[in-house]
């Protein structure tokens, strides 16, 4: 597997490691939108329709996230980011980009698929 994710991919589901997950973010934030993100935002103050306010919040976490290496003091979970992830495993990434976009996509679910 190599360290590049495609998020053009037409493959639904993914499996990734914590380190091309940080690395696919580093490469997508780049593309999103400042002026959708805040039209969004705009929106849902004038509508009262919170699943646009959401993409607001998801960029500046994206635009904060360092790249960093997988940390978990236990359980599994990385003290830095929040990832759990023992060993790689095959995820839904297929809305992820429109979630930064527009806000929260309810079919958007990246937890593991089983």
């Amino acid at each position: 597997m190599t360290d590049n994710i495609d998020p053009k991919s037409n493959s639904q589901f993914s499996t990734i490691s914590h380190h091309q997950g940080l690395l696919w973010l580093d490469e997508i934030r780049n593309e999103i939108r400042k002026d959708v993100l805040v039209k969004n935002y705009l929106y849902s103050l004038s509508t009262r329709d919170l699943q646009y306010r959401s993409g607001l919040a998801s960029y500046a976490i994206a635009r904060n996230m360092p790249l960093h290496d997988f940390t978990s003091e236990r359980d599994g979970w990385c003290v830095i980011c929040g990832e759990y992830t023992f060993v790689e495993t095959k995820r839904d990434f297929s809305g992820l980009k429109l979630t930064f976009e527009t806000g929260a996509i309810p079919w958007c679910d990246t937890s593991p698929v089983t």
